[in-house]
């Protein structure tokens, strides 16, 4: 059976151990976000005007 006192010291040890040894964590590059549509770019369309103007 082992003493507590040799388990806790371990214990410690390895808690200590694992808290020290983390290095510089970086995080990855962000990827560019994608281009807009080329429908998106266009101007909006009078379809709306046209269609009043047909039905009036």
């Amino acid at each position: 059976m082992h003493r507590p006192g040799i388990l806790i010291c371990s214990a410690a040890l390895l808690l200590v151990a694992g808290c020290a040894s983390k290095g510089d964590v970086q995080c990855p590059p962000r990827p560019k976000p994608p281009a807009p549509a080329a429908w998106a770019m266009l101007p909006p369309s009078n379809s709306l005007q046209l269609l009043d103007k047909t039905f009036s």
